[in-house]
């Protein structure tokens, strides 16, 4: 798209002012080109794993071409060239009705306010359209949806029906949608407190920082920044070997701002409405959106724990993640918080008297191009190979897919099972004399505390309500029977003899032999 834009409005400006004359200091060593481009979507200034996913659509993007053009042309003849350039585009979407192109907006921008339309974006915004009947019970949800207009208030696709309205409309008769709505919340970034509010009580909107782990989202805008970054490796697309996606790699670590739903689409001829589930964040994996949606309906529909984004973006593990299927996902919009700043928080291409703004937009356009956009997602997606591939995948991600995860978790010990409790009263009575010395040491305040960059690493993944106030802190003990003569024993064996004698009794009572190897058990 940016080659055609770019190509389209080269030859427009040669014909408007080569063509017609209009300069006539123009050189013949001064010719029209361009210098640079930069594209919201394209990662061509950020690192390859940014790169937006092929085949993805965009009601919303951002193209910013640098140009070399003669000095004395004139707003004027901007709008004159833009409105040809309009026209173009136009004609070619009737000649061809696959690959679309629509100019909404153009600014003219100051060439030393260094705007990049890639490093410049502080929010990108993705839609997905995910049917109704994918959900447990979607045929109810969408029978409630196709009620008349007189019983149920809902809104057709020109105007977004919100599912948080329970006073303009009948409630959902099930309770899909708002668990669906709960594990798309789990996918968001906690808050992290700033400086000004750690001065005050804490908030249960916001989560304590004394793990110094956590990665802030530091040099967004305003309050975006206090936002934790979490590593998406998992979420990634396959294709990318490597560190590429690992989470020691730093462009992995994204946050995610906001994942909800904002409306139900469709008509009378659509096969089955579609939920609009909004994704925001800072920037994002090739995929990354897709496997967030295909993991939150497997959630929602209780096929996966409910726990799962925690666990999958931890970065001490990598877990498979559901993909849903393609051609739903489009770009809805992308924000310039500190452009926008300088003209009293109007949106890009609004007009302002600090902005030379050649045509302007509007919520109404970009909202009739959104509604376009969607028509012609649903029209793609309600053929019968289609809904017959993606029921294919449904039937999959129920039966394959989860039961692969979850055994693969169950096998990591991250899902709770009812055996494990009755192992744990098993071997009860065998722990009790070590749990009595290492109570018996808390008890009296021998336990060793250590520097606080360790004592942070202990307290990591603990349960901080059961942790002490002070530092926390770690010691050693071995079993004397494996030292060396002459060998000096850890500080830990002379300060607790007691506690190493009970821990290597313990440990010599809970092995046993088979097949000449040692087993343990109950531990």
């Amino acid at each position: 798209a940016s080659q055609r834009i770019q190509q389209l409005l080269l030859e427009t400006l040669n014909d408007q002012i080569l063509g017609e004359n209009q300069l006539s200091d123009l050189s013949s060593d001064a010719p029209i080109s361009v210098t640079s481009s930069t594209q919201t979507s394209v990662a061509k200034l950020r690192h390859q794993v940014l790169s937006q996913e092929p085949g993805c659509s965009a009601s919303e993007d951002v193209l910013v071409v640098t140009l070399k053009v003669p000095s004395m042309m004139t707003l004027g003849m901007w709008k004159q060239i833009f409105r040809t350039l309009k026209s173009r585009f136009q004609y070619a979407e009737n000649q061809n009705n696959e690959n679309v192109i629509k100019l909404l907006a153009c600014r003219l921008m100051n060439k030393d306010l260094k705007f990049h339309a890639e490093r410049s974006c502080t929010q990108r915004v993705y839609h997905y359209m995910l049917p109704l009947s994918w959900l447990s019970d979607g045929e109810k949800l969408e029978e409630w949806w196709r009620q008349p207009d007189d019983v149920v208030q809902r809104r057709d696709i020109t105007n977004h029906y919100h599912i948080n309205a329970p006073e303009k409309c009948t409630p959902p008769p099930t309770a899909g949608l708002k668990l669906l709505k709960e594990a798309l919340r789990t996918a968001e970034s906690r808050k992290i407190r700033n400086r000004k509010t750690r001065r005050k009580e804490p908030s249960k909107d916001y989560n304590d920082t004394s793990d110094m782990s956590v990665k802030v989202a530091t040099g967004r805008y305003g309050s975006l920044g206090n936002r934790e970054r979490r590593p998406w490796h998992s979420f990634a697309s396959r294709k990318l070997r490597g560190g590429a996606v690992s989470p020691n790699h730093e462009p992995v670590w994204r946050v995610i701002d906001r994942a909800r739903i904002v409306g139900i689409v469709g008509d009378e001829k659509c096969l089955t409405p579609n939920i609009i589930i909004e994704i925001k964040g800072d920037d994002f994996l090739p995929q990354q959106v897709r496997r967030i949606v295909g993991s939150a309906l497997a959630v929602s529909n209780g096929w996966l724990p409910a726990d799962f984004f925690s666990l999958s973006t931890s970065a001490s593990s990598v877990i498979e993640t559901p993909l849903a299927p393609p051609g739903r996902l489009y770009l809805a919009g992308v924000r310039f918080h500190f452009d926008e700043l300088a003209a009293d928080s109007l949106p890009l291409f609004q007009n302002h008297k600090t902005r030379r703004v050649v045509e302007g937009s509007s919520a109404a356009s970009s909202m009739e191009t959104r509604i376009w956009l969607q028509h012609r997602i649903l029209n793609k997606k309600q053929t019968h190979p289609e809904y017959s591939k993606e029921s294919i995948w449904l039937n999959d991600l129920q039966h394959t897919i989860c039961p692969r995860i979850c055994q693969h978790l169950d096998n990591q010990g991250q899902i709770p099972d009812a055996s494990m409790h009755s192992a744990v009263e098993d071997v009860d009575q065998c722990f009790r004399p070590v749990l009595s010395e290492l109570r018996c040491i808390v008890a009296d305040g021998l336990w060793p505390e250590t520097t606080a960059a360790r004592s942070s690493i202990i307290r990591k993944g603990g349960d901080q309500s059961r942790l002490p106030s002070t530092h926390c802190g770690s010691f050693t003990i071995v079993n004397p029977c494996l030292i060396s003569k002459g060998e000096a024993l850890p500080l830990g064996n002379s300060l607790f003899p007691s506690l190493a004698e009970k821990v290597f009794e313990l440990e010599s009572k809970s092995f046993r032999t088979k097949n000449g190897q040692n087993h343990l058990e109950g531990i």
